[in-house]
């Protein structure tokens, strides 16, 4: 299940305000259709009624494959000087899952998301991930 949230999104180029729906979390594999449209552009995107200017919002975002077992946070670069953000990872980059999730055992890929700054870096990264699975899928089965 991927979990969207709305939140108030600023046009760079008109300033018009609108409510825009952000994806906070990504499950390829319960929801491969979000993973179609994070290929596609889709996901976390503001398109202004207005103006017709298309920007992607900068919000953070979790991808996670159940099937193979990784997960990739993207983090808007500017959230490292937010230190309540930056405080939901611990010293070694694991995620404190534990505070986020109540009576929730974690699943041990979602302690160590691989971090990404930029989303065409997380394409790239679930890409190489999807493609060692199929290279391997002997050894895995």
């Amino acid at each position: 299940m991927s979990a969207v949230q709305t939140i108030e999104v600023t046009c760079p180029e008109c300033d018009r305000e609108e409510d825009v729906e952000v994806h906070q979390t990504l499950n390829a594999t319960t929801d491969p259709e979000a993973r179609e449209k994070l290929f596609e552009g889709e996901i976390n995107v503001f398109q202004c009624p207005a103006c017709q200017s298309q920007v992607l919002v900068g919000y953070p975002l979790l991808y996670q494959d159940m099937e193979r077992e990784f997960a990739v946070q993207f983090v808007p670069f500017q959230a490292v000087e937010d230190e309540e953000y930056m405080n939901q990872f611990g010293a070694r980059g694991e995620l404190e899952l534990e505070s986020m999730v109540e009576n929730v055992e974690p699943i041990e890929y979602l302690k160590r998301p691989h971090v990404v700054f930029d989303l065409t870096e997380m394409l790239r990264y679930i890409v190489f991930r999807e493609r060692l699975w199929e290279l391997h899928a002997e050894e895995i089965d």
